[in-house]
């Protein structure tokens, strides 16, 4: 009866060397259910894609920048058309959001 009770003590490696491995470790991205906050229109097909949309989009945080502690946010998604890679950033200092790439 006892032995169906035990804890199993067993730590994977990167919890017990978590404190050597942080600068290996890359930060994933996630992905998320995103609004479209801007009108885009796609630079491939020219098709236009309207604010308020719903998409599937990857959530990325750049690492060089930050304001007043903030990391800038980078979202990857796919237009709906031609299934194109497209990508908006964050801009907290103007607090807006701007075309990156294959969009303006």
């Amino acid at each position: 009866m006892s032995d169906r009770k035990c804890v199993s003590k067993y730590q994977a490696i990167k919890n017990q060397y978590k404190k050597n491995l942080l600068p290996l470790i890359k930060p994933k991205n996630k992905k998320i259910r995103f609004m479209l906050p801007i009108s885009i229109k796609c630079k491939i097909c020219l098709y236009k894609i309207l604010r308020g949309k719903k998409i599937n989009a990857l959530k990325e945080k750049i690492l060089g920048k930050c304001f007043s502690g903030i990391n800038f946010l980078r979202f990857y998604f796919r237009c709906t058309n031609c299934i194109s890679g497209l990508s908006i950033v964050t801009d907290l200092k103007e607090l807006k959001y701007k075309p990156e790439i294959n969009c303006f």
